[in-house]
């Protein structure tokens, strides 16, 4: 994935961009406390987190793994 997406792009691609936006806020700033910013974080880590959350490696409560199936 490349670093010249924007995010909003580079959550689209995760199938995951309403539901990410929702917490995180549609140009990926977070709220400080709360939700991390997602926005200025490199694809590689996004895309690593995204999948350890897919794979059920990474849990969070808030976070449903069914946001990141395969289609």
């Amino acid at each position: 994935m490349s670093d010249s997406l924007p995010m909003r792009e580079r959550l689209a691609r995760h199938r995951a961009d309403a539901a990410c936006a929702g917490c995180h806020g549609p140009d990926g700033a977070g709220i400080p406390g709360q939700y991390p910013r997602l926005s200025g974080q490199f694809a590689e880590y996004v895309d690593a987190q995204l999948k350890l959350f897919r794979a059920g490696a990474r849990v969070n409560k808030l976070i449903a793994r069914d946001y990141f199936r395969e289609a």
